[in-house]
C-alpha cells in the first residue's frame, strides 16, 4: 500500500514538507519515470531546501529509495514526458 504525495503529472512537481524521526524510515518511489527522468529528495538546510544529492535521486533505474536521516524533507520531480507520481511505502 502507498500513500501519493505527488499526484501523477507531467510538470515540475513539489511534495508538502515531511517529518523523518531519529531512528525511523521512509521509503519513497516514483512510478513511470523513463529516460533522464527524475525525483529528487530535498533535505532542509536553514531556511530553505536542498537536493541531498544525486546518489539518493530517483531515476527509471531506480526508482525507490529509504530516507533514514532525521530532519524535514521533500521530493520534488522534474518535468516528465509522461504522468508520474511519488508515493510512501505504508
Amino acid at each position: 500500500m502507498s500513500l501519493i504525495i505527488i499526484t501523477p503529472q507531467t510538470t515540475v512537481a513539489t511534495s508538502g514538507q515531511f517529518y523523518v524521526a531519529s531512528g525511523a524510515e521512509r521509503i519513497v518511489s516514483a512510478k513511470d519515470l523513463t529516460g533522464a527522468e527524475y525525483v529528487d529528495i530535498l533535505v532542509e538546510h536553514g531556511s530553505t531546501f536542498i537536493p541531498s544529492g544525486v546518489e539518493n535521486r530517483l531515476t527509471a533505474t531506480n526508482p525507490v529509495k529509504a530516507i533514514s536521516g532525521i530532519g524535514n524533507f521533500k521530493v520534488q520531480k522534474s518535468a516528465t514526458t509522461n504522468p508520474v507520481s511519488v508515493a510512501f511505502a505504508v
